[in-house]
């Protein structure tokens, strides 16, 4: 029976490379070439283990894996160190800037939308 390496699935790159073919098998050749060019071998992909642990240690990514690190500790469960007190008046002051806003956020939604709807030919 011919050897095509596809018998074990879980063989590595250089043994597919290594394959007895005939020289005039193509398939067998093809399959080299593809095994050859797609499947890198076992010692790159051993570097992959490693390579969070160099990158937390670069500059610009240690930075950010560190804050990402701080930011796993903070705890949301406690109570805050200061609360800030209620303001009485900034109701006065927001609530009917906000409804001023919302009035002409809809008014320039209601012009727009009356532009588009007047042009429309059925």
């Amino acid at each position: 029976m011919l050897n095509t390496g596809l018998e074990t699935p879980q063989s590595t790159a250089e043994e597919l490379t290594q394959i007895d073919c005939e020289l005039f098998d193509v398939g067998c050749q093809f399959q080299k070439a593809i095994t050859f060019l797609f499947i890198p071998p076992q010692t790159t992909l051993d570097k992959f283990a490693t390579l969070w642990q160099e990158l937390a240690q670069l500059k610009p990514f240690g930075y950010i894996t560190q804050i990402f690190e701080q930011l796993k500790n903070v705890g949301t469960s406690g109570t805050g160190a200061y609360t800030l007190p209620a303001i009485p008046f900034i109701d006065t002051i927001f609530a009917p800037f906000r409804a001023g806003l919302a009035i002409m956020l809809w008014g320039i939604f209601a012009f727009v939308f009356y532009r588009r709807v007047k042009n429309i030919e059925i």
